[in-house]
């Protein structure tokens, strides 16, 4: 019966439901569409398929049964379209995702199934960008804000291969550690200790400072966890030099923040008259911040 009505559709119909299946989820935008055919004003031609009864329209997106979803992969395959329209599916949810990082609220299976396709065709230097690049978003935050932490650490493990294949050190350290904070939100810190004993071993080879003191401020957070308060102020204190020495616009909120942890030892230590001497240091560096 899917033959019958897909016969029925005109050349550029069937062209359009073939590339259907380069989703990643069986639903999708009109942007999406578009912007896989690379051409606009779709609306018509969709509505074909809806006569069709090959598609569906729900609020702002359109939707398709699993099995035409399947038959639409078919479809694509047979008319030799497939790697051309996948790179142009995956090219889009990446800008996308570097724009916004809320488009995996309804697109997440279609942002990773594209990140997947880059990983097949051995495209590193696109795959770390799902989920790191400098002043992008990427899907960091909207993974680690939402609780999606266990398809962090799959995708960071992901992107930090593919950020070593491409022989970038630093991004891959920025995706392990970021591996790291996904194991910690789940309990597990032996994990991420040791993830970011590693991060720090590669910032520290590439005198990356900032960074260092990103991972001890993490290890210390760790020893704070474990209430083992000596190891965790010494590391904090660490992370505040580091932060100290450096020229970086926001290296004294840093500092800051790991000053105000080491107070917050002392306090649950009981140990008030230290407390005291430390936040009083950490207010100057609040005052000379502004």
């Amino acid at each position: 019966s899917f033959d019958i009505s897909f016969e029925e559709l005109e050349e550029k119909d069937r062209l359009i439901f073939s590339a259907l299946g380069t989703f990643g989820q069986p639903n999708f935008t009109l942007e999406a569409i578009e912007a896989i055919m690379k051409e606009n004003n779709l609306e018509d031609n969709l509505g074909n398929l809806i006569d069709c009864y090959l598609l569906e329209l729900e609020g702002q997106r359109y939707k398709l049964h699993d099995l035409l979803w399947d038959y639409a992969r078919e479809k694509l395959i047979e008319q030799n379209k497939d790697k051309e329209f996948l790179n142009r599916m995956a090219f889009y949810f990446l800008e996308k995702v570097e724009v916004d990082s809320d488009v995996l609220r309804d697109d997440m299976d279609n942002v990773f199934f594209a990140m997947d396709w880059f990983y097949e065709q051995e495209m590193w230097d696109k795959v770390y960008r799902f989920i790191f690049e400098k002043n992008k978003k990427g899907s960091y935050d909207f993974l680690y804000l939402h609780g999606y932490w266990k398809e962090g650490i799959e995708r960071c493990e992901k992107a930090a291969y593919a950020a070593r294949q491409a022989n970038k050190p630093i991004h891959e350290a920025a995706l392990l550690a970021y591996k790291g904070i996904f194991h910690q939100c789940q309990g597990e810190i032996d994990k991420a200790e040791k993830i970011y004993e590693e991060c720090f071993k590669i910032y520290k080879e590439k005198d990356s400072k900032s960074q260092c003191g990103s991972m001890l401020h993490q290890l210390g957070r760790i020893a704070q966890d474990r209430r083992d308060w000596g190891n965790a102020i010494e590391l904090y204190q660490q992370a505040a030099n580091i932060y100290k020495s450096l020229d970086e616009p926001d290296a004294p909120s840093r500092e800051s923040m790991a000053i105000h942890q080491i107070g917050i030892i002392y306090e649950s230590q009981g140990k008030w008259k230290e407390a005291k001497e430390i936040h009083n240091v950490n207010l100057k560096i609040r005052k000379a911040i502004g």
